[in-house]
């Protein structure tokens, strides 16, 4: 495992006239995307910048690439270990005062640091984030953004400490810049675990909030790219969901030992009843056992969810749709009334209220009213509504019983 020495201290960084960014590129494997990354990272407007790329055992073209640009960039070239090993390389050879992690496959925009600087170099922030326009392997946007809506920011240390993973929205790996002396709290990531492999990012923004406040954004800095290598959000949703699940007692012992490592100590146990993704697991079963295969239904999530379209045989839409986009939420009570009853035109069956959006039943009051009036509650839970558009009501949702949810989520 990489070890690290405080070579830069809170002195050092203090005579700095000008704060110095590291942008660190990791790199596996994506040589045909690897020349982007770099070069958007030698861009920037702001000059005081290393750029640094490690290359993870690549077996491709990728260190050719990383060659040719010489004294331009520093180069650390080590065999196959995962992302979070990746991290800890590049770090161990940074100088920066902040710290951003550019996976290969992304892009930079040339103001991306320069706007990053003011936010993050207090001594209260601790990262700032922003979401990133989602393109395609050529280069082409796609129209979304990860995440799908812009990350919040302020002060989450209450809420990681007695929530744990996934209870805090955050931008994937190139959509944040880290300040060095949070990094140096918490590093390095534990390479021995699977699914620190390829999500490392989530032990970075998970501790965080912790040690500072979160600063955001709100309108991109670069580009995430979709792609049929990507090593995460290539998987379905059933095989990111599993791959949650099976990591999250691991990621819950990693997080407490980086914790107590700074006198900081948490109840694991009361973490476990608060993870996304095992709600959204019981969610998803209660969905399947009464939306029956061949159905389609409507999802109110946020994009919270991450189904797709196509969902284990029966089709997903959207409250609002245009030209196969979300639209979103509606304007208010009458507007959302409407869509409903054209929803049924349609032919609809099923309408299922997340727990991530059990907020629409105070902020659409008068809507929610005539939904129970006329549809049948097929299920209620702390985790999910479903209900039969084509049947008369019976079981009553209680929206007291309803909201005793908590807010919080990850990245599907």
């Amino acid at each position: 495992m990489t070890q690290f020495s405080d070579a830069i201290s809170p002195e050092d960084v203090a005579k700095r006239a000008e704060p110095l960014a590291s942008i660190i590129v990791n790199n596996f494997n994506y040589g045909r995307f690897l020349r982007q990354a770099i070069d958007s990272a030698l861009d920037q407007q702001y000059s005081h910048i290393e750029v640094i790329v490690v290359d993870d055992g690549s077996t491709d073209d990728s260190r050719e690439i990383i060659a040719s640009y010489g004294s331009r960039i520093k180069s650390v070239l080590k065999p196959n270990g995962g992302q979070a090993s990746a991290l800890n390389a590049g770090f161990a050879v940074s100088r920066g005062d902040l710290i951003i992690f550019l996976d290969a496959d992304d892009i930079l925009f040339p103001e991306a640091v320069a706007n990053v600087v003011p936010l993050l170099l207090t001594e209260s922030v601790s990262k700032v984030h922003w979401p990133m326009w989602v393109i395609d392997a050529s280069g082409r946007r796609t129209g979304g953004t990860r995440p799908t809506q812009v990350p919040p920011e302020g002060d989450f240390r209450e809420q990681v400490l007695k929530r744990g993973p996934s209870n805090v929205a955050s931008s994937p790996t190139s959509g944040n810049a880290w300040s060095r002396s949070f990094l140096q709290k918490i590093l390095p990531i534990p390479e021995d675990m699977t699914y620190y492999r390829s999500c490392a990012d989530e032990y970075l923004y998970l501790l965080a909030p912790v040690f500072g406040q979160v600063r955001t954004l709100s309108v991109p800095q670069g580009c995430y790219r979709i792609h049929s290598n990507n090593i995460y959000s290539s998987r379905s949703f059933r095989e990111k969901l599993n791959m949650e699940l099976s990591g999250y007692d691991e990621q819950c012992n990693a997080l407490e030992s980086a914790l107590a490592r700074n006198a900081i100590m948490v109840d694991v146990q009361l973490w476990s009843q608060h993870s996304w993704f095992h709600r959204l697991d019981r969610a998803i079963a209660d969905l399947l056992e009464r939306v029956p295969v061949g159905e389609k239904f409507v999802l109110i999530d946020g994009n919270t969810w991450g189904l797709g379209r196509d969902f284990e045989g029966r089709r997903v839409c959207p409250f609002f749709e245009k030209s196969g986009i979300d639209w979103g939420q509606p304007a208010d009570d009458d507007q959302a009334i409407d869509q409903l009853q054209s929803l049924r035109d349609e032919g609809m069956h099923f309408l299922v209220l997340a727990w991530s959006n059990y907020w629409w039943i105070d902020e659409y009051s008068v809507f929610f009213e005539r939904l129970q009036q006329t549809a049948e509650c097929i299920h209620r839970d702390g985790t999910s509504m479903i209900f039969n558009l084509h049947k008369q009501p019976g079981l009553t949702c209680s929206s007291s019983a309803s909201r005793n949810v908590e807010e919080g989520h990850g990245n599907v």
